[in-house]
């Protein structure tokens, strides 16, 4: 993603993660801020789900 042109383009974030680690969605994190580049508009709803997406999560 570090050479990839985002302008103009709509991007969120959403990825599971396991809540037996110490940085917890850490992967969902740092792939957002790859994406929050000049020109981009970002979903500001970051969505880490515990191993599996809820019924929630999914309509979010």
């Amino acid at each position: 993603m570090y050479n990839l042109n985002f302008e103009g383009k709509v991007c969120g974030v959403c990825g599971s993660a396991d809540s037996a680690y110490d940085k917890y969605g850490n992967a969902v994190h740092m792939n957002y801020e790859q994406l929050e580049k000049p020109g981009t508009t970002m979903i500001p709803d970051r969505i880490i789900a515990d191993l599996e997406l809820t019924n929630e999560e999914l309509e979010r």
